[in-house]
């Protein structure tokens, strides 16, 4: 089957509408007709029908209630690789058997919303767990970790799902007051210090190298012991990009002062001063992927206070000393950053009047 290609993207700022009645009768005889296309009523239904000639699956989701994965795919949500979209058969769809599938649907006869989408992938992926959560408790659990996903799932490799979950919550209670503002900041950590054991070539199949009862201890232990060395290519990467960062994210406010990092060694002495790990992240820095910024007191522009990460625009972490979080005055600092540097400004877009029938 030939696939169908949207051209919506071109006609943004125009309505349109369409008659389903017209397209019942163009998909009639064709390979279409078995899209379900019925279940769906998109602004966009060639986009729709683009999605069915990648995917004939959707055939398979739509007649079992998994409508959810099949809008999640068109306007780009998460799925949690819960669907193998090039699986011919509803087992290989689903990465469940037969009898697997009839129960979980019989726990959850219908996916609406993201938390259920994870629940289906925690059940893929605690189905041969010791540990594993019961079916009716799924739902808790992917509702307490959906905004931990992205970095969480990196850590199943090594421990199970529950003994990872359960790991996060212990660590991020023990250190909530010094070390960490959110359970996010405990995986970023968590995420640095297995990166820093699999450098120092420790044991990962060891359970308290990839559990150690302290977390924030055993960071500053492996960061410590990590070595950084960086090209000469990366070193005048990171020089070239201070200009155009200078530019977007310098500021000053109430005697701090943030810019970025001026160059390689800078940010490998900050980590070593600060003692904390900013140094692993400067060949990411000198490519780009992220943004490492210096925040300084006015008085002393030289000497290392704290450490602020951007990424895609969002401030992703800020430590001082030992990992040790913003105080009250330069929190203050950072929020009035955020409103002035980050926040986006609103854009009013004017609308001509057009109308196109489809």
């Amino acid at each position: 089957m030939d696939r169908v290609i949207s051209e919506y993207s071109l006609y943004q700022n125009i309505p349109k509408y369409y008659s389903r009645e017209s397209i019942a009768i163009a998909v009639d005889g064709t390979p279409l007709q078995y899209s379900t296309w019925e279940q769906y009523n998109e602004q966009d239904m060639t986009k729709f029908f683009a999605l069915y000639t990648e995917h004939p699956c959707i055939e398979y989701l739509t007649k079992m209630n998994l409508t959810y994965f099949v809008k999640a795919k068109l306007y780009g949500m998460r799925t949690y690789d819960a669907i193998n979209w090039r699986g011919k058969t509803i087992e290989q769809i689903l990465r469940l058997k037969k009898q697997d599938i009839r129960r979980f649907l019989e726990c959850y006869p219908q996916i609406k919303f993201s938390d259920d989408a994870l629940a289906l992938r925690l059940y893929q992926l605690t189905l041969n767990d010791s540990d594993r959560p019961t079916l009716g408790s799924l739902g808790k659990l992917s509702d307490s970790i959906e905004v931990l996903w992205p970095d969480l799932k990196r850590m199943f490799k090594y421990q199970s799902v529950v003994k990872c979950v359960k790991y996060v919550e212990r660590q991020f209670q023990r250190g909530k007051k010094e070390h960490y503002r959110y359970r996010d900041s405990v995986l970023r950590m968590w995420k640095d210090y297995m990166e820093q054991c699999k450098m120092l070539e420790f044991d990962l199949s060891r359970i308290e190298v990839v559990f150690p009862h302290d977390l924030h201890a055993a960071h500053e232990n492996t960061t410590s012991q990590v070595k950084i060395s960086l090209s000469d290519i990366e070193k005048r990467k990171i020089a070239a990009r201070f200009k155009t960062l200078e530019r977007r994210y310098h500021f000053e406010f109430k005697g701090f002062v943030l810019r970025p990092a001026k160059s390689a060694n800078e940010i490998i002495e900050e980590g070593k001063k600060l003692h904390h790990c900013v140094g692993g992240y400067a060949q990411r820095h000198a490519d780009g992927k992220t943004n490492i910024l210096m925040i300084r007191k006015v008085s002393a522009p030289n000497e290392p206070f704290y450490t602020m990460e951007i990424k895609n625009n969002k401030i992703v972490q800020c430590y001082g000393m030992r990992h040790s979080l913003p105080a009250a005055d330069l929190q203050a600092f950072i929020e009035a950053f955020k409103a002035e540097k980050i926040a986006p400004k609103p854009k009013t877009v004017p609308l001509e009047r057009q109308e196109v029938a489809v």
